[in-house]
C-alpha cells in the first residue's frame, strides 16, 4: 500500500487514489498501534502507566488508545485518545478525554503540488507518523501533567 502521503512523480495516479480518508485510517490505525507497542516496551521499567490500543468490537471504523496506571497503583485517570472514521463526513474524528480537545483529521490532494495533504488542529502534514505524534504526545509523555 503507498503511503498517501509521499509525492510520487513517476506514478501520480497511484498517488492521487491512495490519498483518501480510509486508507489514512488504516495507515494510522497501524502506526498507532506500532507507537503503542513502542512506548509500552520503553516505559515498562520506568513508568507507572501501561498503554492499550483496542479496535472497536463492534466495527473496525473506531479505535482507541487508553493508558492505565500498572497495577492499579492509586487512582486511574482515564486518559485515552479515540479516532472514529466517518465515511459520511470523510473525516476521522478524534476525542481526548484528558484534556476534551476535539479535532479532525481530513486529507485532499494538492494539485499544484501532486501530492497528498492532511490536516488536523490547524496544522499540515505529509505521513501517518506525524498525525500519531500530534495525537498521542501529550498521552504518553505528561501523564504526570493530566493525572
Amino acid at each position: 500500500m503507498p503511503d498517501i502521503g509521499k509525492k510520487n512523480e513517476s506514478n501520480w495516479v497511484q498517488a492521487r487514489a491512495a490519498c483518501n480518508i480510509v486508507l489514512l485510517f488504516n495507515q494510522l490505525a497501524e502506526r498507532v498501534q506500532q507507537d503503542v507497542e513502542e512506548t509500552n516496551d520503553l516505559v515498562e521499567e520506568l513508568d507507572y502507566y501501561q498503554y492499550s490500543f483496542i479496535y472497536e468490537a463492534r466495527d473496525k471504523n473506531s479505535f482507541f488508545v487508553e493508558r492505565k496506571r500498572k497495577n492499579h497503583a492509586g487512582p486511574q485517570d482515564g486518559a485515552f485518545v479515540y479516532f472514529h472514521l466517518d465515511l459520511f463526513a470523510k473525516h476521522i474524528l478524534v476525542n481526548e478525554k484528558q484534556n476534551s480537545d476535539r479535532g479532525r483529521i481530513t486529507c485532499h490532494w494538492d494539485y499544484d503540488n501532486q501530492k497528498c495533504v492532511i490536516e488536523f488542529r490547524k496544522k499540515t502534514f505529509s505521513e501517518a507518523w506525524q498525525i500519531s505524534r500530534e495525537a498521542l504526545g501529550s498521552l504518553f509523555f505528561e501523564a504526570d501533567d493530566t493525572a
